[in-house]
């Protein structure tokens, strides 16, 4: 995860990455590491290439995050660490009437913030993982009806200038 404190912005660029944790060489240092399954690391390798990134930056970023975050006991480690460094969260932006399901959400495989929205609908098969997985912001939307299984702290925190939300059961 992306360390809060560290004020790490989704504008940051591959280049702007390297050059806050790669500009000293000095810092930088050979290591091999024993017991790696192979199969594994050569999909790391293809999925590190695909975001335009060595390993050796991939792993010093993730390493961070898990010394960054080890105060609050184990770190859950997972891809979404290395996502923010290219890939910019969608916008959909200025709809009259929108309803999404949880294929949408998935379909799109990014972050994605709602905004200026005047009927934004969450249909009853987007559950909270995928909500909290995919949903970065709301905003500024007038009438919001979404499903009562969200953690009301965890809606609230994605929810900004929204003026009506109605919160219906799911079955």
């Amino acid at each position: 995860m992306v360390d809060e404190n560290e004020n790490f912005d989704f504008e940051d660029t591959i280049d702007q990455f390297r050059s806050k944790y790669f500009s000293e060489k000095d810092n930088l240092k050979s290591i091999s590491i024993r017991g790696v399954n192979a199969e594994v690391y050569e999909q790391f390798v293809n999925k590190t290439k695909d975001l335009d990134m060595n390993v050796g930056m991939a792993v010093s970023k993730m390493m961070k995050d898990v010394v960054d975050s080890i105060e609050e006991g184990f770190p859950q480690i997972s891809a979404k660490v290395l996502r923010p460094l290219n890939k910019k969260p969608l916008a959909v932006i200025g709809h009259e009437n929108l309803t999404v399901t949880k294929q949408d959400l998935i379909d799109a495989a990014n972050e994605i913030s709602f905004i200026n929205i005047k009927k934004l609908s969450f249909a009853p098969d987007v559950d909270k993982e995928t909500f909290q997985q995919y949903i970065l912001k709301i905003i500024n939307c007038q009438n919001i009806r979404i499903p009562n299984i969200f953690p009301k702290l965890v809606l609230l925190s994605k929810l900004q200038d929204c003026k009506n939300i109605d919160i219906y059961e799911v079955d």
